[in-house]
């Protein structure tokens, strides 16, 4: 199945206490964007502290910079797994032509 063949499922997202919209996803993907908004929001909630506490604002600011600390710490962390990786394989292809000579 192709870009094109692809089935796309609307989805309402409601996120916190942002007004709901629409989201566009692969139905394949469905259920996993379905949880995604719901740690989100069980993220905002302990954020938040309820009434009185923390501005709707500013516990999504928190949650905005814990999920992109999570994502930029998880991709500098492939990244050095890849170069480790690049180096093993060229150590490797090293080895296997010497065993050839």
């Amino acid at each position: 199945m192709n870009d094109d063949e692809i089935r796309r499922h609307n989805i309402t997202a409601r996120i916190a206490d942002v007004e709901p919209f629409k989201l566009l996803v692969p139905e394949t993907e469905e259920a996993f964007y379905r949880y995604i908004i719901e740690q989100l929001n069980k993220l905002w909630s302990k954020m938040h502290y309820g009434p009185g506490g923390v501005p709707s604002q500013m516990a999504l600011a928190k949650v905005a910079l814990y999920f992109a600390e999570m994502y930029y710490r998880k991709s500098a962390l492939a990244t050095d797994q890849s170069k480790v990786l690049d180096d093993f394989e060229r150590e490797l292809d090293k080895m296997l032509r010497d065993i050839e000579l």
